[in-house]
């Protein structure tokens, strides 16, 4: 992955420390509650979506974004598989 590469962060904020590996790339990281935090990365930022999100929305957003790696967590639950279809959609 290069250094200008994008990363769409899904792991909530208590995990960004653990990704400072990242800090030299773009990383956007999608919360659920609005944050006056700065981002911990250099080229980063916070967008705010509460609620579910439709493939059809994942992959509009990740395309906008131009996001060449996504990092999620493995919840088990079914709020992440819209991303890793989107991710498929678009390559």
């Amino acid at each position: 992955m290069g250094e200008d590469a994008t990363v769409f962060l899904a792991t909530g904020r208590r995990d960004l420390v653990r990704l400072a590996n990242l800090d030299r790339r773009t990383v956007i990281c999608r919360v659920r509650e609005t944050t006056t935090a700065p981002s911990p990365f250099k080229k980063g930022k916070f967008i705010v979506k509460r609620g579910d999100v439709s493939v059809d929305q994942e992959i509009d957003l990740l395309d906008k974004l131009s996001v060449d790696l996504i990092v999620t967590r493995n919840s088990g639950g079914h709020g992440g598989w819209p991303k890793l279809e989107a991710a498929r959609a678009l390559g």
